[in-house]
């Protein structure tokens, strides 16, 4: 090796040094700024959660002073939503991968709640789950959620007014590799779905289902052969 030559490479390897430093700090930097955008966003998560729970705290309070009145149903539907989106905000905090989430500890976890909540004094109503194990964005997922809430309370409320016993079945499946069906079915009184839905007086419950499904874009179906079955199918 000539003097040259080695005096080339000593210039080569301080070269590299110097790049290798340069790329680590560079990287070093860029973790940095990750970590803190992380920060941000679960702080983010916990002001959204905190909010919610204060919300959730006044509704609740709001129930117990109307308890008995025709202000507590209403009252009662908004605390439910409110628990939708809560309880999707908290599973969304923990989870590591925040871009796809299983749908069906979300679904299960509402519906049990909403259904402890709303049936408490129809103690005689069985609820029935089949929830498949699916994931989906956050954003469809709390359209989910939200949908079969207004699906669930709206059997609670109308399904058995004249009766004491029924069942109510709750699903979530996967229809196809690409295609989601899920929906509520009950053995309740049952109701003219299509008349209902185009109704200029359509209640507000079926306006939020029909607006979620639009969302989703969903297919919307109604069957009232004994009780009532609404299922929306929707592409993942």
């Amino acid at each position: 090796m000539t003097e040259t030559s080695g005096h080339k490479d000593k210039k080569n390897i301080t070269r590299l040094k110097a790049e290798n430093h340069r790329l680590r700090d560079e990287l070093a930097a860029a973790r940095k700024e990750i970590d803190f955008r992380g920060a941000l966003v679960q702080e983010a998560y916990h002001r959204t959660k905190n909010h919610l729970s204060v919300l959730l705290s006044t509704l609740n309070l709001q129930v117990r002073s109307h308890s008995g009145t025709e202000v507590e149903g209403a009252l009662l539907d908004a605390r439910s939503r409110v628990m939708a989106v809560l309880s999707l905000n908290d599973r969304f905090s923990r989870a590591n991968d925040k871009s796809s989430m299983d749908a069906g500890p979300y679904i299960k976890g509402l519906v049990r709640a909403v259904f402890d909540m709303l049936a408490e004094k129809k103690s005689d109503i069985e609820l029935e789950l089949e929830v498949d194990n699916v994931s989906l964005d956050s954003e469809k997922l709390l359209s989910c959620g939200l949908l079969l809430n207004e699906l669930l309370m709206n059997s609670l409320r109308h399904a058995f007014r004249k009766k004491d016993k029924g069942k109510i079945n709750v699903y979530f499946r996967r229809q196809t590799d690409d295609h989601i069906c899920m929906g509520v079915r009950d053995n309740g009184r049952g109701f003219n779905a299509t008349q209902d839905m185009e109704s200029s007086d359509a209640s507000l419950g079926l306006r939020i289902i029909k607006t979620l499904s639009h969302q989703l874009q969903g297919a919307t179906e109604f069957h009232c052969d004994k009780g009532t079955d609404c299922r929306v199918v929707f592409k993942r």
